[in-house]
């Protein structure tokens, strides 16, 4: 009777924790779509991503998306907010770990321009660690539409040059300009 009674509790147990984290996703799409929609309609606030954080406290990949978020938003770069928002979506939705390369580089910018140098290590690092995904998924998607991706073999050249002067801490006018060609050519 007692294994009955604790079998019948652990499987309630169970269902209540799946239904909880069922809800917890359920919720979480609703609240990116909600944010990513106000990115779309006007410039993102700080205040528009805190329900956001709070159910995704517990996702390292996630938390990458919105500590961008929210320092763009504190230094001043609204418009490029809600570039890691818009990736933070597609990774609610599929559960694909991606980060996208030209994005991270164009933000380094930013990072330099303030000095920030545990930023400029730690998305150095996040560079470095995705860019080979990167590079293979923009390969298959140049295969398909090639017409966006006439100047692919610059923007690979551009982003390996510009994370090895990173890397060797050349923040200079050289680094920017291959970063403001990735920005102008580069697709995720």
């Amino acid at each position: 009777m007692k294994r009955r009674y604790f079998i019948a509790a652990g499987f309630l147990a169970l269902v209540l924790i799946l239904s909880l984290l069922f809800l917890n996703s359920d919720n979480l799409k609703k609240e990116a779509d909600r944010v990513n929609s106000i990115s779309l309609s006007r410039e993102l606030e700080i205040e528009d991503l805190k329900e956001l954080e709070k159910l995704t406290k517990d996702d390292e990949h996630a938390k990458l998306f919105l500590e961008e978020a929210f320092w763009l938003l504190k230094n001043n770069q609204s418009d490029h907010a809600n570039h890691p928002i818009s990736f933070l979506v597609n990774y609610i939705k599929t559960g694909k770990k991606e980060i996208c390369i030209p994005h991270e580089l164009i933000h380094m910018k930013y990072y330099i321009e303030s000095d920030e140098k545990e930023l400029i290590n730690k998305h150095l690092t996040i560079i470095e660690q995705y860019k080979e995904q990167w590079k293979s998924e923009a390969e298959k998607k140049k295969e398909k539409f090639p017409q966006y991706y006439k100047n692919f073999e610059q923007v690979l050249s551009s982003v390996g040059l510009s994370i090895e002067r990173l890397r060797n801490k050349q923040y200079d006018n050289k680094t920017f300009k291959l970063i403001e060609f990735i920005d102008n050519y580069g697709i995720c």
